[in-house]
């Protein structure tokens, strides 16, 4: 599932990934016990399946003469060897910080970059990132596409991409306040003379 819908079909789930919240919140939310396992299964199979950083294949076992069969490159059987499942020191990445109690962070972005940047759980890190950034909301797509639909209606559907961005830009910056009408009209105005 991409990484977009899984967020969208199980948003709050993710919140176990904020430091302040963890499984605090779905607790005082008075989730039922098993409610939160699934949460947290769910955490565990994302980790596990995206995430989790991958054994190293000893060197025996990557050889060149023991992946070729009949001058051919075997690549099935080196992708299995080489996609071994987490070891148990990685998988403690998530595990060491789902057994901390939860702490009060004002900004989860700058506490899991910070870990980014200081390689204390990286993937781990990375995944908190990847899912805390998703915006929790359509909101701001849809508005693009119901504004875009009352740009691009019947009678203008030959417009170019460029025009209809332009227009779609030029008539938010207009909403924002950003055009100044008097400057506007003196423009046109310019133009057409």
């Amino acid at each position: 599932m991409p990484l977009c819908l899984s967020y969208f079909s199980h948003a709050d789930r993710f919140l176990v990934l904020h430091p302040t919240f963890k499984t605090d919140y779905m607790c005082h939310q008075e989730w039922p016990d098993s409610w939160i396992e699934q949460a947290l299964m769910l955490i565990r199979q994302v980790w596990k399946a995206n995430y989790a950083p991958r054994a190293q294949v000893p060197a025996s076992m990557s050889t060149t003469t023991e992946l070729c069969s009949g001058g051919l490159y075997n690549f099935n059987r080196y992708r299995k060897e080489k996609r071994v499942t987490a070891t148990s020191d990685t998988i403690d990445q998530l595990e060491a910080y789902l057994t901390q109690d939860s702490f009060h962070v004002d900004d989860p972005l700058a506490y899991w970059n910070e870990k980014c940047a200081s390689s204390t759980w990286p993937e781990l890190a990375q995944m908190a990132l990847d899912y805390l950034t998703i915006p929790a909301t359509s909101v701001d797509v849809e508005h693009a596409f119901s504004c875009g639909q009352q740009t691009v209606f019947l009678y203008w559907h030959s417009l170019s991409s460029r025009t209809i961005h332009a227009s779609l830009v030029f008539g938010d910056r207009c909403k924002q306040g950003l055009v100044i009408d008097d400057d506007l009209v003196k423009l046109l105005q310019d133009k057409r003379s």
